[in-house]
């Protein structure tokens, strides 16, 4: 975990640096085959039909307190997963892909994760890039503030050290935060508490 005034201290000293095959079998045993591949086919049609598809993958938007508040606003009825990162964080980088794999996982449950880069707001490119895996159930986005002592406050970040998490609930109140008092997030902690929180909300519909 990083504090964010070391942070800033020390990057201005970091340089931004398929076929058919040959020969025929005899016509009964093709007919055979043709008639197994058409029922595979159906089968797989009707077994993907039943599946609920993902949502598609966002693009990287740029938003400040208003804009985030509103789109946490319009989450509400959902499991939420609120994860603070920034590309130049080591930390954040370690755990970034635990939780893209948990939006996949848990996401069909009710489950999204909203990660917020704290980077400069110009480089969409390079935000975009660290979250190439992500499924449809990340959304992200980037501080306007950039890397800077505006966006801690703003988004309420405490101990303004990153990596920073919160957990809401489908009312839209936080009941979990990661990341603070010097203890860095620890992955099964997070999955913990997600579970407990989505079974607890199945539990009161």
């Amino acid at each position: 975990m990083r504090n964010f005034g070391l942070f800033i201290i020390l990057l201005a000293w970091i340089p931004i640096l398929g076929c058919a095959r040959p020969g025929g079998a005899p016509a009964g045993q093709q007919s055979s085959e043709r008639t197994t591949a058409s029922e595979n086919s159906v089968a797989t049609e009707s077994e993907a039909s039943d599946a609920t598809p993902a949502p598609a993958v966002s693009e990287v938007r740029v938003v400040d307190e208003n804009q985030f508040q509103s789109v946490l606003d319009e989450l509400k009825g959902k499991v939420v997963l609120i994860d603070f990162w920034g590309t130049w964080c080591a930390p954040c980088l370690e755990l970034l892909p635990h939780t893209v794999e948990a939006a996949a996982k848990y996401g069909p449950k009710g489950f999204v994760v909203v990660a917020v880069a704290i980077d400069d707001p110009n480089d969409v490119a390079g935000v975009e890039a660290k979250l190439s895996q992500r499924s449809g159930y990340v959304l992200p986005f980037l501080s306007k503030y950039g890397v800077s002592s505006e966006s801690v406050e703003k988004f309420g970040i405490s101990d303004g050290a990153l990596p920073h998490l919160k957990l809401l609930d489908r009312s839209g109140k936080v009941v979990e935060t990661f990341g603070i008092g010097g203890t860095p997030p620890n992955a099964e902690n997070i999955d913990a508490a997600v579970e407990r929180v989505l079974a607890s909300s199945a539990e009161a519909n």
